[in-house]
């Protein structure tokens, strides 16, 4: 990273367009150490219950994250991100099982098949609802908001991304 910012502050043309060329590895490597949002809101799911506020519940070492939400009568609602037997990873929002989340035992409300690049996060975007058995999702399905990163009070600006958006800046 630091060889590739010496190649964007470089009087040279040809080493400084070299440097640029570096740029989207160093913002995918930068994204990849970002922490996890504090929180994510979910709103206008056709299940009223799913919507609202669900907060981190994981653990930062041991990725994906997770988020939680408890409703008034005890039910905990999860948003997280399972692996099936195809080796394809879904984000879901559910009721999910204790012993055994992530399998059949769920109820499931809202699903979304990730793509390589929203697999360390929940999408914003792209939801469905789910309609097997035991399952009890309504139309529409939800859109999600991030919120806040986990880290210290003040340190968002610290984050790999900001700084590397301040170097290039510089």
């Amino acid at each position: 990273a630091r060889l590739a910012l010496r190649y964007l502050a470089a009087a040279s043309l040809p080493l400084r367009l070299f440097g640029l060329e570096q740029l989207p590895e160093l913002m995918a490597a930068a994204a990849a150490r970002r922490p996890p949002p504090r929180a994510y809101l979910v709103a206008g799911a056709g299940v009223e219950e799913a919507n609202g506020r669900y907060e981190f519940a994981g653990d930062v070492e041991n990725p994906p994250p997770k988020y939680c939400k408890e409703l008034p009568n005890g039910t905990t609602l999860t948003l997280f991100r399972c692996t099936m037997r195809s080796r394809a990873k879904w984000w879901f929002i559910s009721e999910a099982d204790a012993v055994s989340p992530g399998t059949d035992k769920d109820v499931d409300y809202y699903q979304h098949r990730s793509r390589p690049d929203e697999e360390h996060e929940p999408p914003e975007a792209g939801w469905a609802t789910c309609t097997s058995q035991g399952s009890a999702g309504v139309d529409p399905p939800p859109r999600l908001t991030p919120v806040g990163l986990l880290c210290a009070p003040g340190a968002e600006d610290a984050t790999p991304e900001h700084r590397l958006l301040g170097w290039v800046g510089e």
